[in-house]
């Protein structure tokens, strides 16, 4: 139970990031100029 507990709080982390890290990933590309 508490692996699946811990899958869970991880898998819902990693959603709630990976938005935010694409945005910031895009933003800092767009500063270098690669216009991605």
């Amino acid at each position: 139970a508490d692996k699946e507990k811990l899958r869970k709080i991880l898998r819902d982390g990693s959603e709630k990031v990976a938005p935010i890290a694409q945005k910031t990933l895009a933003e800092v590309k767009s500063k270098i100029g690669l216009g991605i």
